[in-house]
């Protein structure tokens, strides 16, 4: 029975530490930025979202907020460019998650 209970309190301190992926990733294109919207994972204190400006492109870290919505300011000048972005978030122990799957959006 001990065993069982030690078991179960570490998964619940397993599950607490360590932040899940963000999901359901939506994003919008506008003239002069790009909105990002994802579904809020438990226990994260803040979200980091990277970006690589073109497809297969390396991510940067492009910003970091607290809610699961960002607004990404790229103002081109008219110039047409696709955009890739992953998301991760931060446990409420400071432990990153893996990063999402690629959404791709066009400016």
């Amino acid at each position: 029975m001990v065993k069982v209970f030690h078991l179960f309190l570490f998964l619940l301190v397993l599950n607490t530490a360590f932040a899940q992926a963000p999901q359901g990733i939506e994003a919008k294109a506008y003239e002069c930025h790009i909105e990002l919207e994802w579904q809020s994972v438990a226990n994260a204190t803040a979200y980091k979202i990277y970006r690589a400006d073109s497809p297969g492109g390396a991510f940067v870290l492009a910003g970091q907020t607290a809610e699961p919505y960002f607004l990404d300011w790229v103002c081109d000048e008219g110039q047409q460019q696709m955009r890739s972005y992953q998301v991760s978030s931060i446990s409420n122990t400071g432990i990153e998650s893996s990063t999402s799957s690629a959404t791709t959006v066009g400016t």
